[in-house]
């Protein structure tokens, strides 16, 4: 089903305000007790916890200039966080270059594999007590530990950067929509290398891979999950070509035209995941996300608006070109076994389809590129290797051409430096709210 609305840049203009308004209500309650700068989302008085891939070495727990216990864990063990609240820094901490009020405090607890008593409990500390002590930071004041605040990630590269200035530190930073990755590696006396892995809407440490000495600790955040809910939206660089709607079952017939433009936006809304479908090539193993996605064409003064509603990622990607053959990536995939993706994305390389696949990786990234023999296709596409959510796509396919980019909300700065003109911003407000409202409603007719 295909709805299409124009709107005016006065009347998008004129509800702006409005719309700023209800982004900022969220939808849960917010605990009092959370700082504005924190995610309102991070659970007071519940466990997360950290599955432990390795641990070596000799460690100590100090609070600050006072010993406490040494600790251990091993490979298959577990670290459990349970936040408290948050206070002022401790009055033995030596400092760092965070903000000295509103530090997050915690219970931790760490197990070693297969035991129900807890090798350490810390009840109580502060963020910084306990990432000097598990070394999920860097000395010279970076102390990020396990949760940082979410509302200035320029700030927090700016903090990162401050505290790698010398001769013998390497800083990496890396970020994706979802997550943002450190990496502080030094050389000398006590060589260190830390990898921090972030996810950004929380604010939560997901992943470390730590060593300092001899000291080593591996583990990952086990009930982080990614959160398809909020509107996706793409800034459109470049569009052009025919642009019909056909999914892979052409008995089906054409869903209609579509339509974008340069700063116009492409607008992704999950619905659920359901059993894919008969003739469904998809790359995910079980079931496949179903999406209602929204052209914007950012025309002078107004607004072409049009949307396919419940279409299946697979159908999506065979319609935009977000993939090639019957590898059907689309605007998400499925990370759970990275391998059997790459190999499914090789396997395409075939007949018609002959060409060359290039699969790259970064900290944070999967980069996979076609190149069709006959020139006829040429696609590339990033996606975060953690979650799965498409970040970049630039194809071609004939006459067909289109590239897209997700935009960062969680770097407000950057926006308007993304997109043209005031309206498109109304726009991305008044699509993420009414998304919002038909997918509560829209759920409930659901026949899948």
């Amino acid at each position: 089903m295909k709805n299409k609305t124009k709107l005016t840049g006065l009347f998008l203009s004129s509800i702006l305000l409005a719309i700023v308004a209800f982004g900022s209500i969220p939808f849960a309650k917010a605990a009092s007790t959370i700082p504005p700068e924190y995610s309102q989302d991070i659970a007071i008085g519940q466990e997360y916890v950290y599955n432990v891939t390795a641990f070596g070495g000799v460690a100590e727990w100090w609070a600050f200039s006072t010993p406490i216990s040494n600790w251990s864990t091993n490979k298959g063990g577990q670290i459990k966080v349970n936040f408290t609240g948050f206070y002022g820094k401790d009055p033995n901490d030596w400092g760092d270059i965070f903000p000295s009020s509103n530090m997050s405090w915690m219970d931790v607890r760490v197990y070693k594999a297969g035991e129900t008593t807890a090798n350490l409990t810390r009840l109580n500390c502060s963020n910084s007590e306990a990432q000097s002590q598990m070394t999920l930071g860097y000395w010279n004041g970076f102390i990020s530990g396990f949760l940082v605040p979410n509302n200035d990630y320029e700030g927090l590269i700016e903090m990162a950067e401050i505290a790698a200035e010398g001769e013998d530190v390497i800083l990496s930073v890396e970020e994706t929509y979802s997550l943002i990755y450190f990496h502080f590696k030094t050389s000398g006396f006590l060589p260190q290398s830390t990898q921090l892995i972030y996810d950004k809407k929380t604010g939560l440490l997901v992943r470390a891979w730590t060593s300092a000495g001899n000291y080593q600790l591996d583990m990952f955040l086990t009930n982080y999950t990614f959160d398809y809910s909020d509107p996706f939206i793409y800034n459109v660089h470049d569009f052009g070509g025919e642009s019909e709607w056909w999914g892979y079952d052409w008995m089906v017939g054409s869903r209609g035209n579509y339509s974008t433009n340069p700063g116009g936006l492409v607008i992704v809304n999950v619905n659920d995941f359901f059993d894919k479908e008969t003739l469904d090539p998809s790359p995910f193993e079980g079931a496949v996300p179903f999406i209602n996605i929204t052209f914007v064409e950012n025309i002078t003064n107004s607004f072409e608006i049009m949307t396919f509603n419940n279409v299946s990622n697979s159908e999506a990607a065979y319609a935009l070109a977000i993939g090639y053959y019957n590898f059907t990536s689309g605007f998400f995939l499925d990370v759970n076994n990275l391998t059997q993706v790459a190999q499914q994305a090789q396997d395409q390389n075939e007949g018609y389809f002959a060409g060359t696949v290039s699969i790259q990786y970064t900290n944070l990234t999967i980069h996979i590129s076609f190149e069709q023999s006959s020139g006829f296709q040429s696609t590339s596409l990033i996606y975060d290797k953690y979650t799965g959510l498409l970040q970049w796509v630039q194809t071609v396919v004939g006459d067909y051409s289109l590239e897209m980019s997700i935009l960062d909300v969680y770097h407000p700065e950057n926006i308007l430096d993304s997109v043209p003109s005031f309206p498109i911003l109304a726009v991305i407000g008044i699509i993420g709210a009414l998304s919002i409202v038909f997918v509560m409603r829209y759920q409930k007719k659901l026949n899948k």
